[in-house]
């Protein structure tokens, strides 16, 4: 499975994003973080390998245009981002960075659902999400 994990890091230095999903459900609640990592590819067979052997969802895919192939797309989120990120972590060269912040976030910035946000983590958490939106851009 070493191999196949390595694989995986390698898909995701170069194909993938790491990071973390800034969602609102109402205006008088706190933003909801949500830890994500996806794969993006031409070639669908990628995303079927990463489904069987990984569980990632398959996500959209953006149509072909002019001179660029069809691009599909498949993801893992919340603690599956983090199992994920945690396995294929040794193995990252470029993005060991991002992985270690989302680990971070999920050990230490996570808050039960319903409850108020303290406004100092909130704070910190945004800083997290802003820090890893500059690397994946």
């Amino acid at each position: 499975m070493d191999i196949d994990i390595a694989r995986l890091a390698a898909f995701i230095d170069g194909e993938g994003y790491i990071g973390v999903i800034r969602r609102k459900l109402a205006p008088s609640h706190s933003y909801r973080y949500i830890p994500k990592i996806q794969i993006t590819n031409s070639n669908y067979r990628l995303i079927d390998w990463l489904i069987f052997m990984f569980d990632f969802c398959p996500a959209e895919y953006t149509e072909p245009r002019h001179n660029r192939k069809t691009q599909y797309k498949a993801y893992v989120d919340n603690g599956k981002a983090i199992e994920i990120a945690r396995a294929v972590k040794p193995f990252l060269i470029f993005k060991d960075y991002q992985a270690e912040k989302l680990i971070y976030y999920w050990e230490n910035l996570r808050w039960q659902k319903g409850l108020r946000v303290p406004q100092d983590l909130e704070s910190e958490r945004n800083v997290l999400y802003e820090e890893l939106r500059k690397l994946n851009s």
